[in-house]
């Protein structure tokens, strides 16, 4: 096998990985995260919804990413 045969390779590996973290494992994920919020809601019933960084932490997606109109 050539060099340009195998980075061709590994790009289509790496590609087929990216689809299916975008259409599959991304909603997995972010169902995840909504059931770890409940969870940790249905555990610490005393805490402010308000607190600033409870309400960041609240805003982000299963990645982690905040939306820029969302982040403050």
């Amino acid at each position: 096998m050539d060099f340009p045969l195998i980075l061709l390779i590994l790009t289509v590996v790496t590609g087929v990985f990216w689809f299916g973290d975008i259409f599959v494992w991304k909603k997995k994920r972010a169902e995840a995260a909504r059931a770890a919020v409940a969870e940790f809601d249905a555990a610490h019933p005393g805490m402010d919804p308000a607190d600033p960084v409870l309400s960041h932490e609240r805003k982000r997606d299963g990645d982690g990413y905040v939306p820029s109109s969302q982040a403050s």
